[in-house]
């Protein structure tokens, strides 16, 4: 199906059917929009979310641990360690974690089994510091989450195909619902959040059943409910 909405109407569906005139400005607008959007953006890895780490962006240094991530990296998806002077290249997948210790001993590459982006640096950090002998050349590969994009204006277009437009309304309605201190407002961020895990059963299986729970997902909001697929 085709990408053919904007933020715009999604907000003025969501406005129109709430029966609370709420002021809000263009700016406020777009806020809320962002909001939706980046809940949706970075609930899952969507296929439209993924992108690789440039080849050659990240090579290895004997005896360092951390390495500069991209700069649009949200979270690392699969990360492998790579050795480029062999004919083909030899890869070597690590585990992904959130967090791992400084160790600055030197290993080999070949024993290095573990690697993450540190929230505490910011960067992609490796079970423990490397130890590159000449004449081998290594580097870091991957595939990770990107950041979402800034909405900076009403109209600007949907990354979703069009069957999913009532998603980002029910989300909308919620922030609007929030505001207004309407009781129904955590209903609402619960068929919001039911959207989301449709839309990511329709993409990871090929679902197409409706989802609607029957206790609100909004219960429990700030930590029960993981971004993390499978948590």
């Amino acid at each position: 199906m085709a990408l053919t909405y904007q933020w715009s109407q999604a907000m003025s569906i969501a406005r129109s059917g709430f029966s609370k005139k709420v002021p809000t400005s263009d700016a406020d607008q777009i806020l809320l929009c962002n909001m939706v959007n980046s809940e949706m953006w970075t609930a899952h890895p969507w296929r439209q979310a993924k992108t690789t780490i440039a080849p050659g962006s990240t090579p290895l240094v004997d005896g360092d641990q951390d390495y500069n991530s991209p700069i649009a990296m949200f979270r690392p998806l699969k990360l492998s360690l790579v050795r480029t002077d062999t004919t083909p290249d030899q890869h070597r997948e690590l585990e992904v974690r959130q967090e791992l210790d400084v160790d600055l001993v030197k290993r080999s590459p070949y024993s290095i089994k573990a690697a993450g982006l540190q929230a505490g640096v910011g960067r992609i950090r490796l079970e423990a510091a490397v130890q590159i002998t000449s004449p081998e050349t290594w580097e870091i590969q991957g595939e990770y989450h990107r950041n979402p994009e800034k909405i900076t204006k009403l109209d600007s277009d949907m990354w979703f195909e069009d069957h999913w437009f009532h998603v980002p309304v029910h989300g909308l309605l919620y922030w609007l619902k929030r505001q207004s201190d309407d009781p129904d407002a955590e209903t609402q961020y619960a068929l919001f959040r039911a959207g989301i895990e449709q839309m990511w059963r329709a993409e990871d299986y090929g679902a197409t059943d409706g989802f609607f729970p029957s206790e609100a997902l909004g219960a429990g909001r700030g930590g029960a409910t993981s971004i993390y697929p499978g948590a």
